[in-house]
């Protein structure tokens, strides 16, 4: 993502700035080709580039994965690509990506 992916919209303005609707899959989902690592790296450079606008709230999709076996009768394949954005799995454990998202609550807080 460019480095002004967040303050383009903005054109200029100084109006504050909310980081609705985030993810990255952790698994290959059809022709996107994703890994746990990935997905870290995109929480990582998200909070970088929601650093520079500065973001008031930043929202992730999803914080655990859609458990695909629980809706299998109603399985919808166009759910696919969002079934691996959690940064914890369908039972809760965590994904490497948790550890990037709680790095950035760790840090001071800025008022």
């Amino acid at each position: 993502m460019p480095g002004d992916w967040y303050r383009r919209p903005l054109n200029g303005r100084t109006i504050p700035v909310i980081v609705t609707e985030g993810g990255w899959s952790s698994a290959n989902t059809g022709a996107m080709v994703s890994s746990p690592a990935r997905q870290t790296g995109w929480i990582t450079r998200q909070m970088q580039l929601a650093d520079r606008v500065p973001a008031r709230y930043v929202f992730q999709l999803l914080f655990a994965d859609i458990d695909l076996i629980a809706f299998q009768a109603q399985f919808d394949p166009k759910v696919l690509p969002f079934a691996r954005m959690g940064m914890v799995d369908s039972v809760l454990a965590p994904k490497p990506a948790l550890a990037a998202w709680d790095s950035v609550f760790a840090r001071a807080r800025k008022r």
